[in-house]
């Protein structure tokens, strides 16, 4: 523009884009803004929850929690915690929350409790096989590699003559056995007859090996075999088992010649 003669120039100032962007926004779409006032209608209509029953400290519709009179005193029974007329309600309501606070039951998490036990008697099987001579009452153990006799029933049986036993043998659940000792000795059981070794042990019961059971034929009768121990010491002849122990073969010998032929 020329005025006058002189030239003058005039500057326009116009907002930057991005000012432009963050105070100028863009109006609602007419859908969010019917979303938006279809919120504000449901929020408006919406009520408080109420409890499912009237409060028995008052009667009126709200949680006992939010009850005014839990702090006032009964002009009736002169008692805190319920308004005036309704003593009953408050009473009978205590009596039922004291009643379930007591019912619930202690516990201890220290406290180890069977809850059930098994009988495995019944399926225990035992055979009385003749060793020697000696008539000695097995409970029948498929589960064990070799025989074992206990150290009292060997003592019952004259302390016969054993070999050293420097072998070490483990249980079926892994503890190690201790072997006093072995013998050879001639076993039977009913026409069966054969020869082996039986090892002597601290273990509480004389047990019937599976090469045994196997040679005497006893798996095809296990249904008929006793399934409680009739015991050892009154099947053991006494009188052998008093001798001195360098006499008892000579004594087995004379007493049982037909077991010691070739």
């Amino acid at each position: 523009m020329i005025e006058d003669g002189s030239p003058k120039v005039q500057a326009v100032n116009r907002p930057s884009p991005h000012l432009l962007g963050r105070n100028h926004q863009q109006p609602p779409s007419p859908l969010q803004q019917k979303a938006a006032n279809k919120k504000t209608e449901v929020d408006s209509k919406r009520s408080p929850r109420l409890p499912p029953t009237p409060c028995w400290l008052c009667g009126a519709m709200h949680f006992v929690r939010n009850c005014n009179y839990r702090e006032h005193q009964c002009s009736n029974c002169h008692r805190t915690g319920h308004k005036d007329g309704f003593c009953r309600f408050a009473r009978r309501r205590t009596r039922q929350s004291r009643f379930y606070r007591s019912a619930r039951p202690n516990t201890r998490s220290d406290a180890v409790f069977t809850i059930s036990s098994i009988d495995c008697g019944q399926y225990r099987r035992f055979a009385t096989i003749t060793v020697d001579g000696q008539s000695i009452n097995f409970q029948v153990d498929s589960a064990s590699d070799v025989t074992i006799v206990n150290e009292m029933t060997w003592k019952l049986m004259g302390k016969p003559e054993l070999q050293t036993w420097s072998l070490i043998a483990h249980s079926a659940s892994g503890n190690r056995s201790h072997f006093i000792g072995q013998r050879q000795c001639t076993y039977s059981f009913n026409a069966a007859s054969a020869q082996g070794t039986f090892y002597v042990s601290n273990n509480p019961s004389d047990l019937l090996g599976a090469e045994w059971i196997s040679k005497l034929g006893i798996y095809s009768n296990m249904d008929s075999l006793p399934c409680t121990d009739p015991g050892n010491p009154t099947a053991i002849d006494v009188s052998i088992a008093n001798l001195e122990r360098d006499n008892v073969a000579e004594k087995l010998q004379a007493a049982y010649p037909d077991v010691f032929k070739s």
